[in-house]
């Protein structure tokens, strides 16, 4: 009889693990469902309260409070027990739109009339970083610990979440870093208005991880846009609004890029880069292009002073590359050569630049080859005898094979940059297939050497196990300010 019932309560143990990792899928338990229909029930308590906030004083605050606390932590919990049912249920949008969102967004509102009128409350404003910082501890355990529960790497390797319920678990931890970086956004956006100084890093670096987990979603790409506005690089505000405009998830940039292409018009101070924005403004909008031809006379000595001065941000070249894609695909419908004479000029200034401006050079040189006839057509002669010469420059720079780490087939700057790009999505798979391929030969060469690795009492950590590290938690929560 007892080993009956141990043998039963093995079997429950593992039928709940298995359960977690989405290999059964039984139905969902009445405990999530009276759980989730609690939720609802404080979370119609608490909007009900913050109507009537203002004037029913502060034993409504305490009710509020109460109802804050009860729904969090039950919308937390589901989150924990049944991650696939919670997303169904929208539970992780829930769980910050409705709560801690609502508070945030009250009290920035109070502190920003108040600033406008000239009187500021050290109230309000403190309230508001007490609500921010609460949020981002917050919302950094739930990430840490939805990453271990569900065993979701966040370093962006997402090939293991090929199941239902690791998938429900991946978005949901996604929405969970663009809401740290949407908390880091306030946060700096509160010291600008306290006249403090910012630092955007944290903030940059959710986004970021939220694009590793799911490169597709173009909100992020919106998001960082943003945020390169205010710190004033409007040439990266311009690159991540083409991208928010170009994943399988887009999301409608069009008007913020036109207000960016307005804003760079207007710069009394031009420099390289706005040089090369204000050009990309009038492929996209078509206004301007009588003054074209006198403005490209400029671009080369621009983008010589702009490259030469740019080789330590190892990422500008690739992205000066995309923003030339995007500007032949917006021009696809237009019978004008102007964006390939922007190409002609740019691709050249790349490779002279060299370092990691090749990457760059070599994303645009690689699309070009791979667009349809009828685009290439379009090519006026001298720009398509500057590609000719510029591709057999860069296959000239090429490492041989043996002499390139296999790793770095797949993990090249460029490849990580364009990840969930539409345009290039064929370049990416491509190279992975590449990898793939390079992996199986790797490890048949070494197959007859295992035993003397053995005998090494020091070995170098093998490309397998390089592969497969996983990263389960944030770096070391940074409390805000």
């Amino acid at each position: 009889m007892l080993r009956s019932l141990v043998g039963s309560e093995m079997c429950i143990r593992d039928r709940y693990q298995r359960r977690v990792r989405g290999l059964v899928n039984p139905p969902m338990s009445a405990a999530v469902m009276e759980s989730y229909q609690a939720a609802k029930q404080h979370l119609a308590s608490l909007s009900q309260c913050r109507r009537i906030l203002p004037r029913a004083g502060s034993s409504n605050m305490d009710q509020l409070e109460h109802h804050t606390s009860a729904a969090r932590a039950l919308l937390r919990q589901l989150l924990l027990d049944d991650v696939q049912f919670a997303h169904a249920k929208n539970v992780e949008h829930k769980l910050w739109l409705e709560i801690d969102y609502k508070s945030i967004d009250q009290c920035q509102q109070i502190v920003r009339r108040q600033h406008k009128a000239g009187d500021p409350s050290d109230e309000a404003s403190a309230r508001l970083a007490d609500l921010l910082q609460a949020a981002s501890r917050f919302y950094y355990e739930l990430v840490n610990e939805l990453a271990a529960r569900y065993e979701i790497d966040l370093s962006g390797n997402t090939e293991r979440a090929s199941d239902s319920v690791s998938m429900a678990a991946l978005r949901v931890l996604q929405q969970q870093m663009v809401v740290l970086g949407d908390v880091g956004r306030y946060w700096q956006q509160h010291q600008a208005r306290q006249q403090l100084p910012q630092d955007w890093t944290s903030t940059v670096m959710y986004y970021g991880q939220a694009l590793r987990l799911l490169p597709s979603d173009g909100k992020v790409h919106n998001q960082l846009a943003v945020v390169a506005m205010y710190g004033g690089n409007t040439m990266e505000a311009m690159y991540r609004y083409f991208r928010a405009m170009n994943t399988s998830k887009p999301f409608p940039a069009r008007e913020n890029l036109q207000m960016l292409f307005d804003k760079a018009n207007a710069e009394k101070k031009p420099s390289p880069s706005s040089w090369f924005v204000r050009v990309q403004g009038m492929l996209f909008t078509r206004i301007g292009l009588d003054g074209f031809e006198r403005t490209m006379l400029q671009g080369q000595q621009q983008l010589h002073d702009w490259f030469a001065g740019s080789l330590e941000d190892p990422d500008i070249g690739i992205k000066v590359g995309i923003c030339c894609v995007m500007a032949v695909h917006n021009a696809e419908h237009v019978q004008g050569v102007e964006p390939w004479q922007l190409v002609g000029l740019v691709v050249p200034a790349m490779l002279r630049a060299g370092g990691s401006h090749l990457g760059g050079a070599a994303v645009l040189l690689e699309w070009i080859g791979a667009i349809g006839p009828e685009m290439l057509a379009r090519v006026p002669g001298s720009v398509a005898e500057t590609l000719r010469l510029s591709l057999e420059k860069i296959e000239t720079l090429q490492l041989p094979q043996a002499d390139v780490d296999l790793a770095e087939t797949v993990r090249l700057r460029e490849d990580q940059e364009i990840c969930g790009l539409v345009l290039m999505e064929s370049r990416v798979q491509c190279r992975i297939q590449s990898f793939s391929s390079a992996m199986m030969a790797h490890e048949t060469s070494h197959a007859d050497t295992e035993h003397e690795k053995d005998l090494d009492p020091h070995p170098e950590q093998s490309l397998e196990t390089e592969q497969t590290i996983r990263v389960t938690r944030l770096p070391t929560h940074v409390r805000l300010g």
